[in-house]
């Protein structure tokens, strides 16, 4: 399901049941790029939020949403439906939120409102095809990391990205489909723009972690000397989470490194220093990317997204800190096309 028929079921559902007035629209955001708002009603004034979508909610989008509220003033977290357990967690965190059940809570000035308790009343639907399967999220963490490659040739986005031709093609659909990305122009000469990036980025990071990260056979290794000392080049090897956010001068002493390589592991001791331990404090995980034309330079860190994910993930107070650090970061340097 599109996000825009998520937003219609919830505000549908919440003005059957509360009577106000609420409307979304697409505006420009400060990248100039479109962002889904949200307007409500109340005593002639419009009180505007901004829309954090995901149809299927998870712990994830949680803390996206948080991160999303230290960029942006005034975020409301709309999905199909949310969980009691979801909601309460939601309300502890002061996020605004409305679901396709009619569940909401808002804390506005002059407004208050709070509906709890309903049930699941979302029809269940056929699966339709996403963009976030592993294949498009694998995709994405380059897209993402560099959004100009979207005007690339596809067959060359997916040799960059390790992805056959035929899934990246339908990928780019899917992404129209859901609202991400306008296209214009034939099949043969299609001009590709991007919509509502930033909202792409924080959907894209809960759903790596839940669907293609579990693939990459990470493991945790232990270091036979500082970390930061190895080679990782020599392994085609990128740093990440907290490793790849003190590289990048973000005010963080990385504790638990991410590494991301293609060499097997079983020659990581020997060439670098790494041996297997179930309580070692690097993770390593395989590299899915290839970049083979070599136009990034990375000084050792994975892309952007990846590190952002990875930080996300652990759920530590300090690395959430240096995430939204790395946001603001990446809305700054990663202009749309």
């Amino acid at each position: 399901m599109s996000d825009q028929k998520v937003i219609h079921e919830a505000l549908g559902a919440f003005h059957n049941l509360t009577g106000f007035e609420a409307q979304a629209e697409e505006v420009r955001g400060a990248l100039g790029l479109l962002e889904t708002r949200i307007g409500i009603e109340h005593e002639g004034a419009t009180h505007h939020l901004s829309a954090y979508v995901s149809p299927r909610w998870t712990e994830g989008d949680r803390r996206a949403s948080l991160l999303m509220r230290a960029q942006v003033p005034g975020v409301v977290a709309v999905t199909r439906h949310f969980t009691r357990p979801q909601a309460e967690a939601l309300r502890q965190d002061g996020t605004a939120y409305l679901d396709g059940s009619g569940n909401a809570f808002l804390r506005l000035p002059s407004l208050f409102v709070l509906v709890i308790g309903q049930q699941n009343r979302v029809r269940k639907t056929a699966r339709a095809a996403s963009p976030f399967t592993a294949g498009g999220l694998r995709l994405l963490a380059l897209l993402l990391d560099r959004p100009d490659a979207l005007r690339w040739p596809l067959r060359k986005t997916a040799a960059w990205a390790g992805v056959a031709f035929g899934p990246t093609s339908d990928f780019v659909r899917d992404l129209a489909a859901a609202g991400y990305v306008e296209t214009s122009g034939t099949s043969r000469a299609q001009t590709r723009r991007w919509r509502r990036l930033p909202e792409l980025l924080a959907r894209w990071a809960p759903s790596y972690n839940e669907t293609l990260k579990p693939k990459l056979a990470c493991a945790r290794f232990r270091a036979l000397r500082d970390w930061r000392t190895l080679d990782v080049e020599s392994v085609g090897g990128y740093w990440s989470g907290e490793a790849g956010a003190e590289r990048m001068g973000l005010g963080l002493v990385a504790r638990r490194p991410v590494l991301y390589t293609a060499a097997p592991r079983s020659e990581l001791a020997a060439r670098i220093g790494l041996v297997p331990d179930g309580n070692g404090a690097v993770e390593v995980c395989r590299r899915f990317w290839t970049d083979p034309a070599g136009e990034i330079e990375r000084d050792g860190v994975a892309p952007l997204p990846l590190v952002y994910a990875d930080l996300l993930a652990s759920g530590d107070a300090r690395n959430l800190e240096a995430a939204s650090a790395l946001l603001a970061l990446w809305n700054e340097t990663r202009k749309p096309l």
